[in-house]
């Protein structure tokens, strides 16, 4: 599209925004709640967020330029992403976004220390633990763990020293993990071909990444 193409008249009732700003914003990412009737307003309004003449890549004295075909995609795209954003809400209102099930269990593949962990809180995520147990189906074996790390310590949320054939070792109750630690659980003195069940349950909240 040519310069004279991108030209726009003003309009005493027009409300127009720098394209500047929105490819480069000056605000960090935000949680904001609204009401029923402030997202009415905000859907119809978005409406004017189509139209390039509603942006302004360059002013002149008798008219303006709107933003060239490029910079008009990557705007596109950034509108989309608000109309979906103000038709529903990745987080409830308590943080819920998606549940956290992860299956800790296997075959102990040789004698010694079972050992199995979450992998790391991805980035722009926060887990919250609320169940995770370990028993072994096979036989009585060593000290069971069940446990939440970061990248400094390692917390024993239960322990149980001797536990029996199908002996539960588990804990209920909220920890929250942040960016990079994991949950997992280990039981010592296993032997090869022992079958350990170990399940954890939670839930995910997804969080501004600036």
């Amino acid at each position: 599209m040519t310069e004279s193409e991108r030209r726009a008249s003003y309009n005493n009732v027009r409300i127009l925004i720098e394209s500047s700003r929105i490819l480069n914003p000056q605000f960090s990412d935000g949680v904001l709640h609204f009401t029923g009737a402030q997202i009415e307003l905000l859907r119809n309004v978005a409406q004017y967020l189509d139209r390039p003449t509603t942006f302004v890549a360059q002013y002149e004295p008798q008219y303006y330029i709107t933003p060239d075909s490029d910079d008009w995609d990557s705007i596109t795209e950034i509108v989309a992403s608000l109309q979906e954003i103000l038709m529903g809400n990745n987080n409830v209102i308590f943080g819920y976004s998606d549940r956290w099930h992860e299956n800790l269990g296997n075959t102990a593949g040789a004698d010694g220390t079972y050992q199995s962990a979450t992998g790391p809180v991805p980035n722009g995520y926060v887990y919250v633990l609320q169940h995770i147990y370990i028993t072994n189906e096979t036989g009585a074996r060593g000290k069971a763990t069940v446990y939440a790390q970061d990248d400094v310590s390692l917390v024993k949320l239960n322990v149980t020293i001797a536990p029996g054939q199908n002996e539960i070792t588990d804990w209920t109750g909220s920890v929250t993990l942040r960016y990079g630690d994991r949950a997992g659980v280990t039981m010592e003195s296993c032997l090869t071909g022992d079958v350990l069940n170990a399940h954890l349950w939670g839930y995910k909240m997804q969080v501004p990444t600036t």
